[in-house]
This record gives structure tokens, C-alpha cells and sequence, in this order.
């Protein structure tokens, strides 16, 4: 390859996660080479009133869209401090089931 050639960007796709125990916001988003497009962005309410009903919709939406869209890469939201523990508590475990 010649000096300063460019070098090809590759194809990929990426789910965008920003998990929440009551809704859930998530983009998959696809690049190839400098073409960049949203293939799906939105939101999720999570199902039912208890904790695992919540965390069981999460587990049964994301499968179903990576089913859907066949994601390359995965990115999370990292968590910001709260001043509430049981909101990150709830967060966490949120998170940890996406």
C-alpha cells in the first residue's frame, strides 16, 4: 500500500443501548466505509410491575432485535452516580441482563 493511501473502513453495525428498568432506549446503527445510516432507533416500555417481569421483557426485546438486525458491535450507557441506591440498584441490573 502506497504511503497516504486510504486505508477501506469496514462494514459494521451497532447496537446503541441506554438501559433502564422502565424504559429502555436503544439506535442500530450501520456504517460502510464513510456511509453512515440509522437502521432503527427507539424506545421500550418494559412489561409487568415485578422486577424479573421487567428484566424478562428487556432479555426478550433485545433478543429479538439482535435477531432482527444482526449486530456487529454492542455499546452500553455506562451508569452516572444517583443520589437514589435503589435506582441503581435497579439500573444495574437492567444493564446486566442487556
Amino acid at each position: 500500500m502506497k504511503v497516504g493511501a486510504r486505508v477501506p473502513v469496514k462494514s459494521r453495525r451497532v447496537l446503541g443501548i441506554d438501559p433502564g428498568s422502565n424504559i429502555l432506549g436503544y439506535a442500530v446503527l450501520q456504517q460502510d466505509g464513510r456511509v453512515q445510516k440509522v437502521l432503527a432507533l427507539g424506545t421500550h416500555r418494559t412489561a409487568g410491575t415485578e422486577a424479573s417481569e421487567k428484566l424478562q421483557s428487556i432479555y426478550s426485546f433485545l433478543s429479538a432485535l439482535i435477531d432482527l438486525h444482526q449486530p456487529t458491535e454492542c455499546a452500553l450507557e455506562a451508569p452516572f452516580f444517583g443520589k437514589n441506591v435503589q435506582s441503581m440498584l435497579k439500573l444495574g441490573r437492567a444493564q446486566g441482563v442487556a
